[in-house]
């Protein structure tokens, strides 16, 4: 988990993972 919560760093985690739910990838890819 991130240290921190922010409002754009939320927003991105959301969008990277509804993108990759739309993509069919079930792997788990965290930088």
């Amino acid at each position: 988990m991130l240290p921190y919560l922010s409002p754009p760093v939320l927003a991105g985690l959301l969008m990277h993972s509804i993108s990759q739910e739309w993509s069919g990838n079930t792997q788990h890819q965290w930088l």
